[in-house]
């Protein structure tokens, strides 16, 4: 369907040039902003839609009604079925941040904890990347979300201090909540 769609598109593309440079303008500026900043995520162009739909439904290649219906169908089952099925739906931070013990230090990329902020800002939040240098609680709560990104390991450096995984939790997403027991106990945390 989506081979079927793009095709049409691009014979859209080729009788409206107009609506054609509308439609690569914005990705192009998009692709040269994103060698500085993270720009090309889906959600920022979806204001394209539109522009895509006027060249997909172009009069010149869908003359006939059958043919306009037919691809209106297959817009509407394919948009529904992204609305409806839960695993096209973003990130659960708030179940997640639900089940955060209070009573534990929760560490994380600081930079990244604005939907945990969110939905409990009464959470002290320590940055996973200074746990290497801090002696660390007896229990702790880690959420390792992008922390690839930062190039940081976190289950290595709790390893080498001693620190077991007891459970992890797991939400949509992928979101995980992982809970630790460390050794060291009693020395303050700095955030």
């Amino acid at each position: 369907a989506t081979l079927i769609t793009w095709i049409v598109i691009a014979m859209g593309m080729k009788k409206n040039k107009v609506l054609s440079f509308l439609f690569f303008f914005p990705l192009g500026i998009g692709l040269l902003i994103s060698f500085v900043s993270p720009m090309m995520m889906y959600f920022r162009f979806l204001y394209l839609i539109p522009v895509m739909s006027l060249l997909l439904l172009e009069p010149k290649i869908m003359g006939k009604l059958s043919m306009r219906i037919g691809v209106l169908v297959l817009i509407v089952i394919f948009s529904m079925l992204y609305l409806i099925a839960p695993q096209f739906h973003r990130e659960d931070w708030k179940k997640m941040v639900g089940n955060i013990n209070p009573t534990k230090p929760v560490y994380m990329i600081i930079p990244s904890s604005d939907p945990v902020t969110y939905y409990n800002s009464t959470l002290t939040l320590f940055e996973i990347r200074n746990m290497q240098e801090t002696a660390l609680p007896e229990h702790i709560q880690v959420i390792p979300y992008v922390e690839e990104l930062y190039g940081y390991n976190h289950t290595k450096i709790l390893n080498e201090k001693g620190c077991i995984k007891e459970a992890q939790s797991v939400y949509r997403g992928p979101l995980i909540l992982e809970d630790w027991k460390c050794p060291e106990v009693g020395l303050a945390v700095r955030p």
